[in-house]
């Protein structure tokens, strides 16, 4: 029902714009995601995507997934032909104040043990290029 998603999606911006609560802003990207990009995968479990590449992907393709861990993304990448890589994206809101009606320009990204922050998860996983490729990382239509 398009309504109920619009109604939803403006009841989630206004919670946020009262509240930011990390969790709402995540809610929202997943959402964005699962509509925007190829390699975003809901509902996968970690081993479920380990399968994944090995079946249908090639060195460099990955898929993000919603993670087990609060505040945070998966990343599990085919790091060649024998190993699936796996790498926690830690989701933080910004400090900036930026606007909370835009789920992705709240938040920063961070790649697990890493000092550095992205403005986007795009810009995230650009910077993990080569090793990542986009390319050949178009599963979400599973």
């Amino acid at each position: 029902d398009r309504r109920g998603g619009v109604a939803h999606g403006r009841s989630l911006a206004a919670a946020m714009a009262k509240k930011p609560d990390l969790s709402l802003h995540i809610e929202a990207l997943e959402h964005e995601l699962r509509r925007t990009r190829p390699w975003f995968v809901h509902n996968v479990s970690r081993q479920s995507c380990e399968q994944l590449l090995y079946k249908r992907g090639d060195v460099g393709s990955f898929v993000v997934r919603p993670s087990s861990k609060a505040n945070a993304l998966a990343l599990s990448h085919r790091a060649d032909d024998d190993l699936v890589g796996h790498a926690l994206i830690h989701v933080r809101l910004r400090d900036d104040g930026a606007a909370a009606a835009d789920a992705g320009a709240a938040l920063a990204f961070q790649l697990e043990d890493k000092p550095e922050l992205y403005d986007t998860i795009d810009a995230l996983l650009r910077a993990l290029e080569p090793d990542v490729c986009f390319e050949s990382s178009a599963f979400n239509d599973e």
